[in-house]
Order: C-alpha cells, then structure tokens, then sequence
C-alpha cells in the first residue's frame, strides 16, 4: 500500500515520516499520537491519512511539493520581518 505514495515521504515530513517511522519512534512517537484523543493509527487511519496525502499532493511531484513548501516558509519568514 506504501509504496505507491513513497515520494511523499520526503515532501510532508510531519504525517508522512511518523507513519513510514512509527515502529522507530516507540514511546515517542506513540505519545505524540495519544495527544490526538481517541486516534488510533491503524490501517484504516493510514488508509485515510495516505488517501488525504494523495488528494492534497494533486499529481504534482516531491519536488514540486518541496517547492511550494519553501516558497510558503519564506513568505512566511518574510512578513515577520521587523524594518
């Protein structure tokens, strides 16, 4: 089921990396799941979150995904800037 979706792992590193890296992650990982209540990451979980992932990214590469990320990150950082 992953490997159709594997550049993504790259271009969302929050979602993305957590489910490629949950079993890694152990305690930690785990606790930063229960901080969502009642959600639980099973494969009807990932099923959704990859289909979302899939939705979102609209057939655009990771490398076009990258760069929309940062084009985000520096308008961002760009209107906190202080003259």
């Amino acid at each position: 089921m992953w490997d159709g979706f594997a550049g993504a792992w790259d271009a969302s590193p929050c979602c993305c990396r957590l489910l490629r890296d949950q079993d890694k992650l152990g305690g930690v990982g785990l606790t930063w799941w229960d901080d969502l209540g009642d959600a639980r990451l099973d494969e009807a979980t990932r099923a959704a979150l990859l289909a979302g992932l899939k939705e979102e990214s609209a057939g655009r590469s990771v490398d076009e995904l990258a760069a929309e990320r940062d084009a985000a990150i520096i308008r961002i950082l760009a209107s906190r800037r202080v003259s």
